[in-house]
């Protein structure tokens, strides 16, 4: 019993050479998948100490006590949540360590002031995470975070203050005129990219725009100016994709950056699509909007390779059901 799902990981892990960390990252979820808990937590413990790489370290540290916590055993799930806090210096890394430590103890929040102190840890930690959301909306004992009338609908954003960007880019990265490699847009695929999108050949554009995008990585003025052009030709999840990593590169609370910038890498796209629908499913546009982000990061042409198509990633199946 339990052969097959080896096979699977096997089959599932790269067809080119693999690395150690890739057999050691396979070693616990066999384990777990076998149903052998407490060597599958034990597992990705040791994962968690010997991995260099902190992502991947941190979920494996997160791992070895979701494992127990789902099998209820609390103190064992505490124990790895306590030694992430201790281990991962990380905002986003302790604000999720102190919201599952604050769940074992949410059934009794009312009672227990240990669950109270970690949700606002969390939130303390990484006000803009996720994690800090779920916490803020358990402290105010409610299902979801909060919106007000005016936050919850989709409103035109102000007139971007390209000012501001330039400035803030300048305060990291120097003056543009010190901008080394070559403009993006003196670069054959822009030519070809800008000839395809005006014959509404839009996935053959954006594979160009987005080799673009990549070959612009280490050069942050040419992204900002990427993200400007996508912007003109109404392509959002392009604008998105060239703004977005300048703020990943300066991290930090996003509400420090500006907003001309945020309104690039969040873009309040398809309006009038998003405020239709989420009023006929009685959703917070918003709500919509952060879900296709995550899901297609606004590319409408987004497919799955288990087939899962558009903004929200549908299975058709689903789709038509």
């Amino acid at each position: 019993p339990g052969l097959h799902d080896v096979d699977f990981v096997c089959l599932a892990m790269p067809t080119a050479t693999p690395s150690p960390d890739d057999a050691s990252w396979a070693a616990p979820l066999v384990v777990a998948w076998l149903d052998q808990g407490l060597e599958a937590t034990a597992t990705y413990r040791q994962f968690s100490q010997a991995q260099p790489e902190p992502s991947s370290a941190a979920r494996a540290a997160f791992l070895s006590g979701l494992i127990p916590y789902l099998t209820g055993d609390a103190a064992a799930a505490r124990t790895a949540w306590e030694e992430m806090l201790d281990a991962f210096p990380s905002p986003e890394h302790r604000a999720q360590a102190h919201l599952w430590l604050a769940k074992l103890d949410l059934p009794f929040l009312d009672d227990s002031e240990g669950a109270s102190a970690h949700l606002e840890q969390a939130v303390a930690a990484a006000p803009d995470s996720f994690y800090a959301l779920r916490a803020e909306a358990w402290l105010e004992d409610q299902g979801a975070a909060p919106l007000s009338e005016a936050e919850d609908t989709i409103q035109t954003p102000a007139a971007p203050d390209w000012g501001a960007v330039e400035g803030w880019l300048t305060s990291f990265w120097g003056p543009e005129t010190l901008a080394t490699g070559p403009s993006p847009f003196d670069l054959p695929a822009w030519q070809r990219g800008q000839e395809f999108h005006q014959l509404g050949l839009t996935r053959e554009a954006t594979n160009e725009f987005l080799w673009l995008i990549d070959q612009s990585s280490l050069q942050p003025w040419s992204l900002y100016r990427l993200a400007r052009a996508f912007n003109d030709l109404d392509m959002p999840h392009l604008a998105a994709a060239a703004a977005a990593p300048l703020l990943a590169k300066v991290g930090g609370p996003l509400e420090q950056n500006p907003r001309a910038l945020l309104d690039l890498s969040y873009p309040l796209a398809y309006p009038s699509l998003i405020q239709a629908t989420a009023a006929e499913n009685d959703l917070s546009p918003l709500l919509l909007l952060a879900v296709i982000r995550q899901e297609s990061f606004f590319n409408p042409l987004a497919a799955s390779p288990a087939g899962a198509l558009g903004l929200t990633q549908v299975m058709p199946s689903t789709a038509q059901g």
